[in-house]
């Protein structure tokens, strides 16, 4: 089967996060399936129009440069590059689209092969930090798109913004509307030794280690509640460590605010870390995972984090829910600012205490399974 999957990007100097890496987990997984990434590269860096045999590690995969990063999405420009190679594209057997504006130049355009776009975020988001002229124009153009596409997958669920949002909204095709799995590559995620980890990255070995990953920002992470809530869960038990990983605008006041109310020996900060490998450890060294964040999507983070055995504390944000099972996993609490600090506490304290059961929901997201699943979509999609 060959597939053109359509990116905003190129997988090498283009990152998009997530999206990344969902379609380099699908690359993975291949197969005998054969793939070309129909995307943006930097400028100079390709021929546009002028295919590429990517190799880098376990990954490979043809790239066709359909535009460069001096084009923005969803302009004039950038949709009529692409539109240009509109015919090579549906040559393949299914076209798989990443975001509404890969698939917008298809308007007008007969087309055959199977067109299946994802929605890796929601429209809903406009709506809290656009302008209305702005988001009427996004949800116009997104709108148009799920008519062109046989099918539009949303990686959420949670009915304020998700699948049930999705079809709510545009009725006329929510039998078109459907929801597609976040993979988490368990090659990588996965279970290791705690006290080895431990070990190695040298933190107290006898202490409970809450762990936050991910960007060190305020707005809309809440990272400044964090001195707060350590401080006051070591009121009621002594043995608890902080480690912070990752980069942001508010790195070092967080630093600061560390250092103003906690001991040293009771945190580690050790900022950015661009090691995979080694942040897997970090997880599996925690035993609580704290996300307080104001606002999630898809809560991969702490999916991830309950693929090394780590238990959660998340405030009710994104697609949490699916993956923390009530009395399993660890515990989610109220995005309600006023009692965000003593429920966290709260449920450190009760994690550090008590045993709690891991529901292995994760495995539901293995990257293999989840690819396996998608192909095997495709294939029904050609049988139809």
């Amino acid at each position: 089967m060959k597939i053109a999957i359509l990116h905003v990007g190129d997988l090498e100097h283009l990152a998009l996060g997530g999206v990344d890496q969902y379609i380099k987990n699908i690359i993975r997984d291949r197969k005998d399936n054969k793939i070309t990434i129909f995307g943006t590269c930097v400028k100079g860096k390709y021929d546009i129009g002028k295919v590429y045999n990517i190799k880098n590690g376990n990954l490979e995969y043809d790239f066709f440069p359909i535009s460069d990063d001096s084009m923005r999405p969803l302009t004039l420009g950038y949709l009529l590059s692409e539109r240009k190679y509109l015919n090579k594209i549906l040559e393949y057997d299914v076209v798989y689209a990443q975001r509404i504006e890969t698939v917008l130049p298809f308007v007008l355009k007969k087309h055959k092969t199977p067109i299946i776009q994802v929605v890796h975020g929601s429209s809903y988001y406009t709506t809290m930090h656009w302008n209305k002229l702005k988001s009427w124009i996004y949800e116009f153009f997104e709108k148009i798109t799920i008519g062109i596409a046989d099918e539009t997958n949303v990686v959420l669920m949670r009915s304020e913004f998700g699948v049930p949002y999705y079809k709510k909204k545009y009725k006329k095709y929510a039998n078109k509307i459907g929801y597609a799995k976040i993979p988490v590559n368990t090659d990588i995620f996965r279970q290791l030794d705690k006290l080895e980890c431990k070990k190695k990255l040298e933190l107290p070995q006898d202490d409970f280690i809450v762990l936050y990953g991910g960007r060190v920002e305020d707005n809309p992470k809440r990272v400044l509640l964090i001195p707060q809530i350590i401080q006051k869960a070591l009121q009621l038990h002594k043995n608890i460590h902080l480690v912070v990983v990752g980069d942001g605008t508010d790195l070092e006041k967080l630093r600061l605010d560390l250092n103003n109310s906690l001991p040293q020996e009771a945190y580690t900060v050790v900022g950015y870390l661009e090691d995979r490998d080694k942040f897997v450890q970090y997880l599996n060294a925690s035993d609580a995972n704290i996300n307080i964040s104001e606002f999630e999507g898809t809560c991969t983070s702490s999916l991830e984090a309950i693929a090394c055995e780590a238990k959660i504390i998340s405030t009710d944000v994104g697609d949490i829910r699916l993956f923390v099972k009530e009395g399993k996993d660890g515990f989610v609490i109220a995005n309600c600012e006023d009692t965000i600090v003593d429920d966290s506490v709260n449920a450190i304290i009760s994690l550090a205490e008590n045993k709690i059961e891991m529901s292995g929901t994760y495995k539901n997201y293995d990257c293999h399974q989840v690819v396996a699943e998608l192909f095997a979509h495709f294939e029904a999609l050609l049988d139809e």
